[in-house]
């Protein structure tokens, strides 16, 4: 337990470390320790609710430098998207509560995040369903064209 932002949350200690493959800068295989571990960097990654408290994740992602080109990059993991701070599992969340017919204002109240967010994932949202039935729709043109 703990406080952010004044009120009471839930903080979730994690360390994301590997060995990567290539540098994500230059494509470079690692080879011959070309890529080596350069510390770490702490995020603060936004979790869906965990009972009465908003949940946060502070992950320890390992920094990597590249001895070829001299470029640094970050450990990316499937939990968050590059340079985002809000976990897949919250967009997730505020798609699902906006189909119950939920107030913007409740979602971000109730994800812990922005309405700001709320509505640009509301927006992402839609542009996949709307560019699903164009997709649709052009199949079904093709399997009966006469119509």
């Amino acid at each position: 337990m703990g406080t952010f932002k004044g009120k009471k949350c839930k903080f979730i200690t994690g360390r994301l470390s590997y060995t990567p493959t290539h540098c994500e800068a230059c494509g470079i295989e690692n080879q011959n320790y070309t890529i080596y571990k350069n510390g770490t960097q702490t995020s603060r990654i936004t979790r869906p609710f965990h009972g009465m408290y908003p949940t946060y994740l502070l992950l320890q992602k390992q920094r990597f430098m590249c001895k070829t080109y001299q470029h640094s990059f970050t450990g990316q993991t499937s939990v968050v998207k590059r340079s985002c701070f809000i976990s897949q599992n919250v967009k997730t969340l505020v798609v699902i509560k906006a189909a119950h017919a939920r107030s913007l204002k409740s979602i971000a109240r109730d994800c812990s995040i922005s309405l700001t967010t709320v509505q640009r994932e509301f927006n992402e949202a839609a542009k996949l369903v709307k560019l699903s039935d164009l997709i649709w729709k052009n199949q079904w043109i093709h399997l009966f064209p006469a119509i």
